[in-house]
């Protein structure tokens, strides 16, 4: 039998996006072990790290100055010391990360920008109303250890001092051993100097802030920050403030770090302050999402580990899953500092799985404590990813887990709705310490553990989602101008107009406290933010997937293959059911070549016309099989024109449900409304036969690919509607199943190789009588003791998935 394709399924046939190039080879760790550098670590001690780290499975390391080094930052032995290990790094071949600052928040070089250069140091400026109505403007600095990271010739200072001296110092690294820098909570406002009490309104300042706002919004920055001094209802100029600050901070630090990297052929990662709450999000980086995209591979920092829905940093997430889809290039997160350090394996991989369902691919583990000597004066930082744990050398499976999260991080996903993020009115409630908030964690919160994709875009961003969430002050507003007054009845609007979402549901119910992402390449992930085990049922379009997340678990559903090839081991046969009327039509779509087959049995005999004439077999039936061949009779094939057919039946009511009046057969597909359309050469997705236009068809059907068998897959699992099917792999035949489990043992020497898989269902007798059971008035005697109906025939028999199982 030739290959088919079905029409009815042709949408499931669309061609994957390509996902973003990793920054490593498929074989390194996406673990990076955060290396806190205390005491006086000799050569032989980077040797035994580097060494240690590459026998526990890591392929990169950052290295981090924090308390307790007692070399001078920048200084010429700490300097010796980033040599070593780029020096035995690249013997080992490993990837080495610098780190910009010592300990954070990075920008002042340990207090050196600002030595000499009191201008460079972080600055507030608080406005006070005097007794004739004018007002007096002050500056104070912070700490003078600090440095202003919205001043362009502060953060010029910096990077003189940092960046440029890495980069006269180890120039033949960049770009092969050093995989790139980080940069870590920048604006931080533990920088912020406190003003004098009485002051009418405060806010951090740098050299050039009222030039800056002019350019960008045309008037006078003092006239408007009086104005709000002398009525708080003359509030909006706030949001102005916080864009100019935005563009300020990414300007000044952000971007020219990342035309470094651009030059040196590596990348700029780090993560920014407060990120997971709006107002504290606009205080420390003005537009956060503007300025952490100019990161090439934004970042993030998670370093509680917290899980339960009402505890994660959605906001966080979010915000990095925007900056890293619109740069292209994956980003990264730093993880477990304050774990403790008694993390079980498996919330480590929740946490992992977490950041990779937003698109985070790089895991910065911290802290790998090079010695105690940080904790005299960072006592709370207690995560050791080091040899002093007992399991530290036995991460193997660790490392092959996160490998797999990674992978996923890099594909482009399906967005259910788009939140817009309102950065600008964020800066204004936090400037007037408004009462009243846009509740856009809520939002996001609610929308996420309902197993929808949020797509964050800026105010003024374009999106192709249908739904579009803004804020109104506390009220939220869809793009038709639906108003609602909380996150929950947003999330059940979106629901009521997504209905074909693929979700899990749990006893009947949507599962709560899971998140879940649907994959352009036709895989799906679910992740269990509870400790419990739980039996989940995945609703993928017409299929029901039953499957069990495990506690702090993802589960993955991953086709073994996207597009299959099919072939039906026999043509179709389509029964023509007659009314109580005794007539009967169809429709073809174009013109095809069939033949019919007519009861001979004299009892039930009938005269039959197709389109006014005579129709009758005339020959012994060879195509209905045991049992029905000897009772039929078939016409010569003959070629059906497009469009309505008509037949009659008279003398015999086509009321038994197994003994029909008439039989069409052909290579076709029959839709739910009786079109009958040609198989033609093609591929498939996974579908039930019903779907394709063969919910008719009594037969084997194989489906066959050409598949990456991983290296990590111990077996294939299919759901065939509960149809008996056979498995060949590479010509190998993996036996048969007539019940659950549907599962099959991939030899060993098969594991990662390419192969051909073919995947043979095969039906029960009963869809070739016909969808309908009982619709006929008297077709089965069903009011009789003892006599049960026929049921209709099983609709989700067919290849409805098969996944790889670890």
């Amino acid at each position: 039998m030739k290959k088919m394709f079905f029409p009815f399924v042709a949408a499931a046939l669309v061609a994957p996006a390509i996902c973003a190039a990793s920054i490593r080879g498929p074989e390194s760790s996406p673990l990076v072990l955060f290396g806190a550098q205390s005491g006086r670590p000799t050569e032989a001690d980077v040797v035994r790290t580097l060494e240690d780290a590459k026998k526990a499975g890591y392929s990169e390391f950052i290295v981090y100055p924090r308390s307790g080094l007692e070399y001078e930052y920048m200084g010429e032995e700490w300097l010796q010391l980033v040599g070593q290990y780029l020096k035995h790094a690249e013997r080992l071949g490993m990837g080495i990360w610098l780190y910009d600052e010592f300990n954070w928040p990075s920008g002042s070089c340990n207090g050196k920008v600002a030595e000499g250069h009191p201008e460079f140091v972080n600055t507030t400026c608080a406005v006070y109303a005097k007794d004739d109505g004018s007002f007096d403007w002050r500056y104070f600095k912070a700490k003078p250890t600090s440095a202003n990271v919205f001043d362009v010739a502060a953060m010029n200072r910096f990077r003189e001092l940092t960046h440029e001296v890495y980069e006269k110092r180890f120039r033949r690294y960049f770009g092969t051993v050093i995989k790139g820098i980080f940069s870590d909570e920048p604006g931080s406002e533990q920088w912020s100097a406190q003003p004098d009490k009485g002051f009418a309104t405060s806010f951090r300042w740098y050299p050039g802030l009222e030039k800056d706002y002019r350019a960008e919004t045309g008037r006078d920055f003092r006239a408007d920050v009086e104005a709000y001094c002398r009525d708080k209802s003359s509030d909006k100029f706030w949001e102005d403030y916080t864009s100019v600050m935005g563009h300020a901070f990414r300007r000044a630090f952000a971007d020219p770090i990342t035309a470094w990297c651009d030059k040196l052929g590596i990348v700029s990662t780090g993560h920014l302050m407060d990120e997971s709450s709006p107002r504290a999000a606009a205080v420390c980086n003005g537009l956060m999402l503007h300025v952490l995209k100019g990161l090439s591979y934004p970042a993030v920092d998670e370093i509680f580990t917290r899980l339960a829905p009402e505890k994660a940093e959605w906001l966080t997430f979010a915000s990095a899953q925007h900056a890293i889809e619109r740069r292209g290039r994956g980003g990264a997160a730093e993880l477990f500092a304050l774990g403790p350090c008694d993390l079980s394996f498996d919330k480590m991989l929740q946490m992992i799985w977490f950041a990779a369902m937003h698109k985070v691919d790089t895991y910065f583990l911290s802290l790998h404590h090079q010695t105690s000597r940080g904790f005299v004066e960072k006592p709370h930082y207690s995560m050791f990813q080091s040899p002093v744990q007992p399991w530290f050398f036995d991460q193997a499976q660790f490392h092959d887990a996160a490998r797999e999260a990674s992978e996923f991080a890099r594909k482009p996903f399906k967005c259910d709705v788009a939140v817009r993020y309102r950065e600008r009115a964020a800066g204004r409630e936090a400037a007037t310490r408004a009462k009243a908030q846009m509740p856009l964690v809520a939002l996001v919160r609610e929308l996420e553990t309902r197993q929808m994709s949020v797509n964050l875009v800026e105010e003024d961003e374009g999106c192709a989602e249908p739904i579009v969430f803004d804020f109104d002050g506390e009220t939220i507003v869809a793009n038709d101008g639906t108003r609602f007054g909380s996150a929950e009845e947003s999330a059940e609007f979106v629901a009521a107009k997504c209905g074909s979402i693929p979700l899990a549901y749990e006893g009947g119910k949507l599962a709560r406290d899971v998140v879940a992402r649907r994959y352009k390449d036709g895989t799906i992930a679910i992740l269990n933010l509870l400790d419990d085990d739980r039996a989940l049922v995945l609703r993928n379009g017409d299929v029901n997937i039953p499957f069990r997340l495990a506690g702090r678990a993802a589960w993955l559903y991953r086709p073994v293959a996207n597009d299959w090839d099919i072939s039906l081991d026999r043509p179709n046969r389509y029964r023509i059911r007659f009314l109580a009327d005794g007539t009967a039509k169809i429709k073809l779509d174009i013109p095809m070549r069939v033949r019919f087959a007519t009861c001979a049995i004299p009892a039930a005999a009938a005269k039959l016309t197709m389109d006014g004439k005579p129709l009758a077999g005339t020959k012994p039936c060879t195509f209905l099989g045991f049992g029905y061949d000897c009772d039929y009779l078939e016409t010569e094939p003959m070629e059906l024109a497009a469009g309505e057919h008509v037949f009659t039946c008279e003398g015999r009511e086509d009321r038994g449900l197994f003994l029909p009046v008439l039989w069409m057969e052909g290579d076709f597909a029959v839709s739910d409304n009786n079109v009958i359309s040609p198989i033609v050469d093609g591929i498939v997705g996974f579908c039930p036969l019903a779907s394709a236009g063969l919910g008719d068809f009594a037969g084997s059907v194989t489906y066959y690919s050409e598949v990456d068998v991983p290296e990590s897959a111990e077996a294939i699992v299919l759901g065939t509607g509960r149809a008996p099917a056979s498995v060949k792999l590479g010509g190998r035949d993996l036996g048969t199943r007539l019940f659950a489990p549907w599962r099959y043992t991939i030899p060993k020497d098969m594991r990662g190789k390419k192969a051909k898989l073919e995947i043979t269902v095969t039906t029960s007798v009963r869809p070739m009588f016909g969808k309908e059971s009982d619709e006929v008035p008297g077709a089965l005697p069903s009011n009789k003791p003892g006599w049960v109906k026929t049921i209709a025939p099983e609709r989700g028999v067919g290849l409805a998935f098969a996944v790889w199982e670890k």
